[in-house]
């Protein structure tokens, strides 16, 4: 946790919270009161749908807590194997915990940026905005434009001003890639929720909503598009890219200890709140990440947001080239896992809520 911090300690047999608190730490607390779910209930009125209570607890196994969790209607979120605990206790493993169903997740319409990457993409763009569903009452299509020299940016102004009611503005990125792409468009964002959608026209508008609703309710934190979920054509997807990302996806999803079906899918969402999370530790892995996807999965992995996945409906590129580079950003890719690996896996540096 960074910055200045108000730290309360309390008697637990007779506590009862009367404000929320960004962070509830228990240290081996469990068994030291007759009701631990009665306990974690108790805490639970004390957080809102950010908070994060940490479980240390050495004498319960963590499938114990995870019960004892589920009572009072918390659900882990992530685990943390550095200790919190003086030197005879490693080895203890902490669980990270959040409120589920809090009223306040879902009580007043979260306002929406869709923000769209776009280098070279001209002939996508009319299509894209026009296909763009009314989500919500307030939302916004934000396109960060990268340095494109097929009038790209042009473009965007002409479809922003035959579309008014589509809420169209487009900003210059200032650096290359889609990352610093991601960094500059998200920082311009305006909306509670953030969805980014990938300018190439290979994924279907009309899958958004699923994944702002998703994020807006509270059900999640941040949520990623499968593309292996409906049928894919060769045309779409040759067998050999699919059983890559599927490897890939796989691998990444059984070192950051949930399922993954897919790490380069052109639609992901996130909220405001959960981006400034990961943008803190943003290039903890000291690897220069070019697609700005794994900055989001391992932020979301390090910082315990709930996350998922949605199916999403991939087709053919309609217009332009990919600026994928199957050798060069697939041995990123493989840097990436493997630096992932030691992370998460072999140095256990699973959280920093």
């Amino acid at each position: 946790m960074r910055g200045t911090a108000q730290v309360e300690v309390v008697d637990l047999s007779t506590y009862r919270p009367a404000e929320t608190y960004d962070y509830v730490v228990l240290v081996s607390a469990l068994n030291s009161v007759s009701d631990a779910s009665q306990l974690l209930t108790n805490l639970r009125a004390g957080m809102k749908a950010s908070s994060r209570c940490i479980v240390f607890q050495r004498d319960f196994s963590p499938n114990a807590v995870r019960a004892f969790a589920e009572l009072a209607q918390l659900e882990c979120v992530g685990e943390m194997k550095r200790t919190l605990a003086p030197r005879s206790w490693l080895g203890a493993e902490a669980l990270v915990l959040r409120a589920k169903g809090l009223p306040e997740a879902a009580s007043a319409e979260k306002s929406l940026t869709i923000c769209i990457t776009v280098r070279n993409e001209f002939g996508n763009i009319e299509p894209i905005v026009r296909s763009i569903p009314k989500i919500c009452s307030v939302q916004e299509v934000l396109f960060v434009e990268g340095h494109s020299h097929d009038g790209t940016r042009e473009e965007i102004l002409r479809v922003a001003a035959l579309f008014p009611d589509k809420n169209v503005r487009v900003i210059g990125q200032p650096g290359k890639g889609q990352g610093d792409a991601i960094r500059v468009g998200f920082a311009a964002a305006k909306g509670d929720v953030i969805v980014l959608y990938e300018g190439d026209g290979t994924s279907d508008p009309g899958d958004i909503k699923y994944f702002y609703e998703s994020v807006a309710s509270g059900a999640l934190e941040f949520v990623e598009g499968s593309r292996f979920v409906y049928p894919l054509r060769r045309d779409e997807m040759s067998f050999v890219k699919q059983m890559g990302n599927r490897f890939f996806a796989g691998w990444f999803g059984w070192f950051l200890g949930r399922r993954i079906t897919d790490v380069l899918g052109g639609i992901k969402a996130i909220s405001t709140e959960g981006y400034q999370k990961v943008l803190s530790s943003w290039g903890f892995l000291g690897i220069e990440d070019p697609f700005g996807d794994f900055e989001l999965l391992y932020g979301a992995a390090r910082h315990c947001l709930k996350s998922g996945e949605i199916p999403m409906r991939y087709g053919v590129r309609p217009y332009g080239e990919s600026k994928t580079n199957v050798l060069r950003h697939g041995s990123i890719l493989g840097l990436f896992l493997i630096k992932g690996f030691w992370v998460f896996r072999l140095n256990n540096d699973r959280a920093e809520p």
